[in-house]
């Protein structure tokens, strides 16, 4: 079973005398899909266009031998994505150097939304600041792949799978903060996120946990965890305060 959860929202704190830049501290989850969901699918559309060509010239003619590559690639622009997610989101959203350009970076793209969890229009991050990130991600894929190796078509399969990983990030994230299920991996997905709040050092990974065990910041046991709490909470304030000033 799904359950709403009444989740009171608090009032929006004004980091911007201007109206025009105010904006900006704002996205709903809405506004992310009908924005990235177009893009992922003309990429998706472009890939099996360009691929279907591109594996015809090679003898490997056949709409099922497109789909299968391509899908693979996608699937693996997906599992990109959840890697992706983990390094953003455990250094620049929790940068714990000096750089007060990067401090303020990290205030505004993460620190606001762990001041205020349950602000449903700053839940996710600003948009220049994805802009930015997809950007760049396809720029590598293009220089990469369509530059350096010429498979061009792999390479816009590749970014809309990493675009399709985002929107399921962004839509699970979402779902975490105002969504209740019986679903024994979503309430443990659902705690491990909340944990992450409590205790921001450590966990992540939102859409999953892989990368946690991986690099060892998914804690051994919750005493552990509790152990370092009051640093945590100290060493995360620390950064964001100095951002947010």
């Amino acid at each position: 079973m799904i359950r709403w959860l009444n989740v009171k929202q608090p009032e929006p704190e004004r980091y911007f005398q201007s109206d025009f830049l105010e904006r900006f501290t704002f996205l709903r989850l809405r506004t992310v899909w009908a924005m990235w969901l177009p893009i992922g699918l003309c990429l998706l559309s472009a890939s099996f266009y360009t691929s279907g060509r591109t594996l015809g010239a090679s003898g490997l003619a056949g709409f099922w031998p497109m789909v299968f590559v391509t899908t693979l690639i996608v699937v693996f622009g997906l599992v990109r994505w959840s890697l992706i997610e983990y390094v953003l989101h455990r250094y620049p959203f929790h940068y714990k150097g000096t750089n007060e350009l990067y401090r303020k970076i990290a205030w505004y793209s993460h620190g606001i939304h762990h001041y205020q969890a349950v602000l449903n229009g700053r839940l996710v991050a600003p948009l220049p600041f994805s802009l930015s990130v997809g950007a760049l991600v396809g720029f590598f894929d293009w220089l990469i792949l369509g530059v350096i190796f010429q498979v061009g078509w792999a390479g816009l399969a590749l970014f809309a799978g990493t675009v399709f990983g985002y929107l399921l990030y962004d839509t699970i994230h979402w779902s975490v903060h105002f969504i209740d299920a019986d679903w024994s991996w979503y309430r443990k997905l659902r705690s491990h996120h909340m944990r992450h709040h409590r205790f921001p050092d450590g966990r992540f990974g939102v859409s999953n946990t892989f990368w946690d065990h991986v690099f060892q910041t998914y804690p051994q046991d919750k005493k552990t965890e509790e152990s370092g709490a009051v640093k945590a909470e100290e060493s995360a304030s620390a950064t964001w305060s100095a951002g947010k000033a």
